[in-house]
């Protein structure tokens, strides 16, 4: 057996002929059929030149070496052991013949003689300095591409010359040193002419495990085709990523692979890049040769794409879209609507309606249900104009970012023009919370070539934008499901009348069914109960006004959804420090911000635990992807208008942004994000104390040298001199 055959010991030394004398140093490698040996030989003028040396072996065939060296065949396998040297001689003729052919000169190991020795072949071979690609060699995804680009090149030169590799593999591949875009091949036992095969019925073609193309493991001449290169090519990229070879579950066509754990992972590539090395894998490893590439030059055009995919150092659009959703009911219409509306070649959509309705939702799942249209989706809240929003960090293109000293609108400018080359209509934007009436800069963003989906609460027919109305979800059985997810606790009939009765009552408002359910668990409040404050409050005094009041008021009214919130915050009994963690909250805006962030911005003992208490009565929004919190749009408004955020009632905020607006930027990015967070504040914050005045001075000193701040700060200094 080969384990317990000795390699030719080192230091022994081979006469092949008169004028060469090889020295073996050590056995480097076992294949199939051979052994190879690094060795080196000394000219006439005693130069040392390394060397490979091939010894025809093969270990099925339980071969002992002699003392001397010589090969030991068992008499049962002497005709067989004859025909293995008869296909090493016809391996040695066919990789001179690859040498010679036009475009391989530079691509497979020299093969410098064939030599007789000890009973047995040996072929010799100039050693070139390299490592085989088993080894470690990439730094990224790119380079794995790239070398797998330039072993598409070479086998196509094969395929062009009408011969099959059939032994494709990394420990076949030698790897230059010195660039990507070239590697050298050898070990040609497998190479066949293609129409050879047919004629080759009797014999078996020697193949690689892990690497070989079904057909080839299962003997399927009929089937033995260029595709079986393919398949060997795809497992060498597998292998690359995942540090094994593919099995039969990794080439069926409905598997689905985890790129998370590859090799390589780096949180910077794009779903793109992954769609299309998923579709790679798929079209190169499948079990059945009729799925996979039938040539080189499909496989080579799909390498082209995973290269630019793969480089990092190009500026592409970050996609960052993830969808964590509870619950979502109803809506498939709506769904199915916005789809017709992109697939007609329509550009931008603009769905609006009543705050807290569902608009945001709605694209979302949309987003969700299309993701596999789409190359990237960038979900991006409108922060107070289209130029800022473009600025900000949602919309970001990597290799970019704001110069030092450089103005928003030219940095808008810069960055536009780089999405619009970014950027393509199979690109989707979700522009969140665009209310307002106008802004000069829409129609510039509209100027990608993405497609935009956009929420609002305003009204832009007039502006010839396709809008559609999103109103109440009109099935109580959709609107139950949705208050059940959140309630989750059994209830009779007379309980679920109550419920319907409470989401008749507040007009079947999507947020407001969700915290009154939220409201019901988390309080243990009965929902008759809630129903009677909530239909006093209404000035409703039996449940057949509920019902009347419905049918006539189709319309949802803001002021009432408005009433009914309000309500909610009541009864829930916002501790001191919730309060002051959703005023803080409030006066940041739109403007979403890590969790941990938000905790040590607004450090008031007790904050995380009333933090999570938030979230989890629903007045809080976090989402598990970015780490981010912020305030639902309506809630944000009532929280601002109904409980008054300022300096005295927000001090923890503010004082940690006093020392911020301190602090130094470590860099350009660092002090963008700085400037806006605080430019938000600022705008959203009065104050009547000295700790107010602080901001406003510090914030003029280090950050914008807007005059009316400094004069705040003036103003509020001199009241408290003249109070004192």
């Amino acid at each position: 057996m080969l384990d317990d055959r000795k390699p030719i010991a080192s230091g022994t030394l081979l006469a092949f002929d008169e004028k060469s004398r090889y020295t073996v140093l050590e056995e480097v490698g076992r294949g199939a059929s051979c052994i190879v040996y690094s060795a080196y030989y000394k000219d006439l003028v005693g130069c040392r030149h390394f060397v490979r040396i091939k010894e025809c072996c093969p270990y099925h065939m339980g071969i002992q070496r002699q003392q001397d060296g010589k090969l030991c065949v068992p008499d049962a396998y002497q005709c067989l052991f004859a025909r293995a040297k008869e296909k090493f001689h016809r391996a040695y003729e066919n990789h001179a013949a690859v040498k010679g052919m036009l475009g391989l000169v530079n691509s497979t190991v020299d093969a410098a003689n064939l030599y007789e020795y000890r009973d047995t072949l040996y072929v010799v071979t100039a050693c070139v300095e390299g490592t085989d690609y088993r080894a470690d060699l990439d730094e990224d995804l790119k380079s794995v591409f790239t070398r797998i680009a330039a072993l598409a090149r070479i086998i196509k030169k094969y395929h062009a010359h009408g011969l099959l590799h059939l032994d494709i593999k990394p420990e076949n591949m030698l790897i230059i040193p010195e660039t990507k875009e070239h590697l050298v091949l050898f070990d040609f036992d497998s190479l066949l002419e293609k129409d050879e095969i047919k004629d080759a019925a009797d014999e078996r073609i020697s193949f690689s495990d892990g690497y070989a193309a079904p057909e080839l493991v299962g003997g399927n001449k009929k089937k033995i085709c260029e595709a079986a290169d393919v398949y060997s090519i795809g497992a060498v990229v597998f292998y690359k990523l995942f540090g094994r070879t593919p099995d039969a579950l990794d080439g069926s066509v409905g598997t689905t692979y985890d790129f998370t754990n590859m090799h390589y992972h780096d949180k910077r590539y794009q779903p793109e890049l992954f769609q299309k090395l998923s579709e790679f894998l798929h079209r190169s490893i499948a079990a059945s040769v009729t799925y996979r590439y039938r040539t080189i030059d499909e496989l080579q055009e799909q390498l082209k794409l995973l290269i630019r995919l793969s480089d990092l150092n190009q500026p592409f659009l970050y996609h960052n879209f993830s969808y964590r959703c509870a619950c979502f009911a109803g809506r498939s219409l709506e769904i199915e609507q916005i789809g017709s509306i992109f697939a007609g070649g329509q550009q931008v959509l603009f769905l609006s309606g009543i705050g807290g309705i569902g608009k945001t939702e709605l694209a979302k799942r949309y987003a969700y249900e299309n993701e596999s249209r789409y190359k990237k989706i960038v979900f991006v809240p409108f922060t107070d104009s289209i130029e800022k929003t473009v600025c900000g960090d949602d919309l970001r293109i990597h290799q970019m970012e704001q110069n030092e000293g450089e103005p928003d609108g030219d940095y808008f400018k810069r960055k536009l023009k780089l999405l619009k080359d970014v950027t393509s209509p199979d690109d989707l934007v979700i522009l969140d919370n665009f209310d307002v009436e106008a802004d000069d800069c829409l129609e510039a963003l509209f100027a990608c070539p993405c497609r935009f989906l956009v929420t609002t609460r305003r009204d832009f027919r007039d502006y010839n934008y396709v809008q559609k109305e999103v109103g109440r979800i009109t099935r109580m059985e959709e609107l139950l499901q949705l208050f059940w997810n959140y309630y989750d606790k059994v209830c009779g009939q007379e309980e679920t009348e109550q419920v319907e009765h409470l989401i008749e009552l507040v007009d079947r408002h999507t947020m407001t069914v969700e915290l009154t359910a939220k409201y019901l668990r988390i309080s243990g409040e009965p929902a008759a109960s809630l129903l009677q404050r909530m239909m006093k409050k209404e000035g409703i005094l039996s449940m057949t006004e509920i019902k009347v009041m419905h049918r006539k008021d189709q319309k949802l009214r803001a002021a009432s959804i408005n009433e009914h919130l309000l309500l909610l915050f009541d009864l829930s009994v916002f501790s001191e420090v919730e309060r002051e963690l959703i005023r803080s909250l409030s006066l940041l805006g739109y403007v979403r911000i890590l969790k941990h962030k938000f905790l040590e911005l607004c450090p008031v003992n007790g904050n995380a635990a009333a933090l999570e208490t938030l979230i989890h009565r629903g007045f809080v929004e976090y989402e598990d992807g970015s780490g981010k919190v912020s305030l639902h749009q309506i809630i944000l408004d009532l929280v601002y208008n109904y409980l008054n955020p300022n300096a005295e009632n927000c001090p923890h905020l503010v004082d940690a942004l006093t020392a911020y607006a301190e602090q130094k930027p470590v860099n350009n990015a660092e002090r963008s994000v700085r400037n806006r967070l605080l430019g938000n504040v600022m705008k959203r914050l009065e104050g009547a104390e000295i700790l107010y005045a602080k901001l406003c001075l510090r914030y003029c000193q280090n950050v914008s040298n807007h005059i009316e701040y400094l004069d705040k700060a003036y103003q509020t200094c001199l009241r408290r001199t003249r109070q004192a």
